[in-house]
């Protein structure tokens, strides 16, 4: 049963990344196997649940620990099937409209970690707080700046390999937006 099982994680896993890296009938194939191999180990995780109950006097509890690593599977079988249709709708979208998500992405992330260190910063300015949780806060926060300058570089490079970063005046880098109609 182990080998088996790792086996089908393999495959699965193998599946999903030609899914996503996948174009054309190779990568509908994929999407479709992934679908198909999903649907297969959902079923099987439901029937060996219910064999679990349904069989419970005549030793169906047994039926538990194969319904287990079938749900696994499954799960992670829908997994790479959301991430390979989300890439695919990505990849299919004009160069323009990938731009304008990427930057909507990195905005959002940007807000997000902004909002955490806030939060975090104005929970740490109580009085009344455990040493142990103005230590998980005060690492929560550093974590967040940390990840946020991450995202910085992240965006910053993207930028620059999209052709949207000239080089400033004084050196630095100045971003300059289609959206804003090339002016900075």
């Amino acid at each position: 049963m182990g080998v088996l099982t790792i086996c089908a994680i393999i495959l699965v896993l193998a599946l999903g990344l030609s899914g996503v890296l996948g174009r054309g009938i190779f990568g509908t194939l994929s999407r479709l196997l992934l679908l198909l191999l999903f649907l297969a180990f959902a079923a099987l995780t439901v029937f060996c649940l219910y064999g679990t109950v349904a069989w419970s006097d005549r030793g169906g509890g047994v039926l538990f620990l194969a319904a287990i690593p079938a749900g696994v599977i499954a799960w992670i079988a829908v997994g790479m099937l959301t991430s390979s249709l989300a890439a695919n709708r990505y990849y299919d979208m004009p160069p323009d409209q990938q731009r304008q998500f990427a930057r909507e992405t990195f905005d959002g992330t940007r807000k997000a970690f902004t909002k955490t260190i806030e939060e975090n910063e104005r929970k740490l300015k109580r009085f009344w707080l455990r040493p142990d949780k103005r230590l998980r806060l005060k690492r929560e926060t550093a974590e967040a700046r940390s990840n946020l300058r991450m995202i910085e570089v992240m965006e910053q490079g993207y930028l620059k390999s999209a052709g949207e970063i000239r080089p400033g005046v004084s050196g630095g880098a100045v971003i300059q937006r289609s959206d804003s109609g090339g002016q900075n």
